[in-house]
């Protein structure tokens, strides 16, 4: 097999308030794969070679740490989303704002009219149309500073929680009730609560959205054929999150180690009874790849791993600094994995948030 050096990616980390600090620990992919690659070894995506004489530095848990920034403001990272590797967004409390463009991380504020935006929600179609949701306010990305502010009609959104772009100009929102939003005409509500939290679907196919009922039993309601099901009971616990790879494959996570798989023979009940997590821990986020692994974040300094082979792994990911981590969203055609969160963890009395990027083995 043949292998080729790739470009220097600009990965020296910002990180702390006032300039760029090496991140104890941090390995540089680019220079140990090219210095594999110019030994004129057989070479890992680690950067390794093959035979393991070279030194490399190993991957723990399949996360290649590729990048990390740490805040500039004091304010949590709450939420991930990305157009492409190269294209990403990330909100926070009180307005804080990341993007990185596949070299530079930017950080500003959403607008100095939603300053006291929590965005807890991260959502769109492309980098030139993303959406920005929190705090009862509903925000649209361009490409261009500043944030647009979007004159919601119809409904109050609330404190939301969890919406999914299907199309350009359409969002599904998940909050008090699941609501129906487009550019061009307000939003609608689609079904009613007491408690949706978060919603995703295949593209004008069938759709999920999780959340609670006035006992607090874990919900889910399904769009098929263009109509949504009353949510019906699906586990003892609220459902928090949401995430799949096709119609057969979908997984909802929450309160209580709470986790939910759709396959072929319906909704099934996955026990996470032997990781080193507690009972009482909540699962906050869910990512799933196509390629059997599903990734799950717990606002604690863990994340949750399901591997390829199905089983799983509880464990503090690299460069995270035991922060709490709040989401996680990935690129399963490159690989790349970002996760999202800040200190002190399960508090709004921040001291930083922090974003970390990974190449997946």
């Amino acid at each position: 097999m043949s292998h080729v050096r790739v470009g220097k990616t600009a990965a020296a980390i910002v990180f702390a308030a006032l300039g760029a600090l090496a991140l104890p620990g941090c390995w540089d992919f680019d220079a140990a794969y090219n210095a594999c690659v110019d030994a004129g070894a057989s070479c890992t995506v680690d950067g390794g070679a093959n035979t393991g004489g070279d030194g490399g530095v190993a991957c723990p848990n399949g996360l290649c740490l590729v990048d990390s920034y740490r805040t500039q403001s004091l304010y949590g990272l709450l939420s991930v989303w990305g157009a492409a590797p190269n294209r990403i967004i990330m909100g926070g409390a009180w307005g804080t704002v990341v993007r990185w463009n596949g070299t530079d991380f930017t950080e500003d504020q959403t607008n100095g009219a939603y300053d006291n935006m929590f965005m807890t929600e991260v959502t769109g179609t492309s980098y030139t149309d993303a959406w920005g949701l929190g705090s009862g306010e509903l925000i649209h990305w361009t490409g261009k500073n500043p944030w647009e502010f979007v004159n919601v009609t119809g409904e109050y959104l609330g404190d939301v929680t969890g919406a999914w772009a299907e199309s350009p100009g359409q969002a599904w929102i998940a909050g008090e009730n699941l609501w129906d939003w487009h550019a061009d005409g307000g939003v609608q509500t689609a079904l009613n609560g007491p408690q949706f939290y978060d919603v995703w679907g295949v593209t004008n196919g069938r759709a999920w959205a999780v959340g609670a009922n006035a006992d607090s039993k874990g919900t889910i309601a399904e769009r098929v054929g263009g109509t949504w099901s009353a949510p019906a009971i699906r586990a003892d616990y609220s459902l928090r999150s949401v995430h799949g790879t096709a119609d057969n494959d979908v997984w909802a996570v929450g309160e209580y180690q709470t986790v939910q798989h759709l396959t072929d023979a319906g909704w099934a009940s996955v026990s996470l009874a032997n990781l080193p997590i507690g009972f009482d821990q909540t699962l906050y986020d869910v990512w799933a790849n196509p390629n059997g692994e599903v990734w799950i974040t717990t606002r604690g300094p863990k994340v949750i791993k399901r591997e390829r082979d199905g089983g799983w792994t509880a464990f503090n990911p690299p460069g995270a600094e035991d922060a709490g981590i709040y989401q996680v969203y990935g690129f399963p055609s490159t690989g790349d994995l970002w996760i999202v969160g800040g200190w002190p963890r399960n508090s709004t009395d921040w001291n930083g948030g922090i974003a970390v990027h990974y190449r997946q083995q």
